[in-house]
C-alpha cells in the first residue's frame, strides 16, 4: 500500500520575505514575535520531533488512505511545554484530527526556549497533510 503522508512544516519569521521562506516537506508558522531572534534551529527540531510521533501514531484511516488537512496551534513555554493545544483547522475526519493532536501532545515537553531568546513563549502553527500534496 502506498501511502502519501505530508507533514508540512515551512519556517515563516517575520524577518523572512517570500523567497527566503524555507520549504520543504515540511511546513509550518511561528505565530509570536521572536524579537528578531532566529528560532529555526529550535523549530526544526521541535518539528522533527513532531513528525517522529506523527508516524508513530499515523491513524488507520489515514494508512487506509483517507484524506484531509489538520491545522493545530499551540504555544511553547519558555520550559519547553506545550499549553493551549487546539485544532484551528479540522479535517472533518475525527481519527485523523486526533493523530495530529497526539503527535504534538506526545511530543511534550519540547526542549526548553533558548537562554538568549528574549521571549517567554512561541506560538506555533502546524498543518498535517494526509495522503495530499502541497499546494
Amino acid at each position: 500500500m502506498n501511502i502519501k503522508l505530508g507533514l508540512i512544516i515551512l519556517l515563516t519569521l517575520p524577518f523572512l520575505t517570500a523567497a527566503q521562506d524555507q520549504s520543504a516537506s515540511l511546513d509550518g508558522a511561528i505565530l509570536s514575535d521572536t524579537g528578531g531572534y532566529d528560532m529555526s534551529k529550535y523549530v526544526n527540531a521541535a518539528l522533527q520531533r513532531v513528525r517522529n510521533n506523527w508516524y508513530a501514531v499515523m491513524p488507520e484511516a489515514a494508512r487506509k488512505g483517507e484524506k484531509g488537512k489538520v491545522t493545530v496551534v499551540f504555544t511553547v513555554g519558555r520550559d519547553g511545554k506545550v499549553q493551549e493545544l487546539r485544532v484551528v483547522e479540522s479535517s472533518g475526519v475525527d481519527p485523523l484530527d486526533k493523530g495530529a493532536l497526539s503527535a504534538v501532545q506526545l511530543s511534550n515537553p519540547f526542549a526548553a526556549l533558548p537562554s538568549d531568546f528574549k521571549q517567554d513563549r512561541i506560538v506555533l502553527r502546524i498543518p498535517f497533510l494526509y495522503n495530499m500534496q502541497q499546494r
